[in-house]
């Protein structure tokens, strides 16, 4: 019996931690998030935050922008002149503003269904992983949902320090090489790889990277040529459709 009571306890089994625990280690230690968050992998909670996230930052994007500013500023981009009709003018803002709106709301969905089946195909296919589907969305939702919930309150930060809401929402938190160049003294195709060298990007594939490596049972570097060789062929593409405009 004095042996048996020397024995040391049983530990208990760990407890995944919670879904917004596990979103705030995505910043800090994306694997040890990842591995919890695919123990039993959902993409319904991080997809519905992405999606409010979302229409958080329309709502307040369409109530602070001058519509009549903000299609001045893209023509000016265009090196266009001239002023739009007022009745015209009107028809183009209800226009872009259900636009914006719908965007807000679909945008995410498609993301995360149409980058979840691609990496599916990348990682089933080139890496003979055993991902299934519902890893590869728990992934890409979780994923952009941590980015979401950083970038939403910088992009409104920087458009309010700034007091400048004609800024394109996709240009308001900026961490590229643009930053260096003159948009009108850059050639367009220059300026569209320029905007895709970005520490935002990178981050975001670092991240997917791990995630995709803890399904895939590799570590992030192993994964990583999954997210960053589609990535590259989208800039491929970006820059070589700037070039023929």
């Amino acid at each position: 019996m004095s042996g048996l009571s020397a024995l040391p306890p049983l530990a208990e089994p760990e407890r995944p931690a919670g879904f917004f625990a596990n979103l705030i280690d995505i910043y800090f230690a994306p694997g040890d998030a990842f591995a919890n968050l695919l123990r039993k992998p959902s993409f319904h909670v991080p997809l519905l935050l992405h999606v409010v996230l979302s229409l958080t930052f329309t709502g307040i994007y369409l109530q602070k922008v001058d519509m009549g500013a903000f299609f001045a500023a893209r023509m000016e981009e265009a090196g266009r002149t001239g002023s739009i009709p007022a009745e015209r003018m009107e028809q183009i803002e209800q226009w872009t503003r259900v636009s914006f709106w719908a965007i807000g709301a679909l945008l995410p969905p498609i993301a995360v269904f149409g980058l979840g089946g691609l990496f599916l195909f990348v990682y089933r296919f080139f890496y003979a992983s055993e991902v299934d589907y519902a890893q590869s969305l728990a992934i890409v939702a979780s994923a952009f949902a941590a980015f979401a919930l950083l970038l939403t309150p910088l992009m409104l930060g920087v458009l309010a320090l700034k007091d400048d809401w004609t800024i394109p929402p996709q240009e308001a938190f900026q961490a590229n090489l643009t930053l260096l160049l003159d948009r009108q003294a850059t050639a367009k195709a220059l300026w569209a790889l320029a905007g895709s060298l970005d520490l935002i990007s990178f981050w975001q594939m670092f991240v997917l990277a791990s995630g995709f490596g803890v399904a895939s049972k590799r570590t992030w570097s192993g994964a990583l040529a999954g997210i960053a060789v589609p990535w590259a062929l989208f800039v491929m593409a970006k820059v070589g459709w700037a070039f023929l405009r």
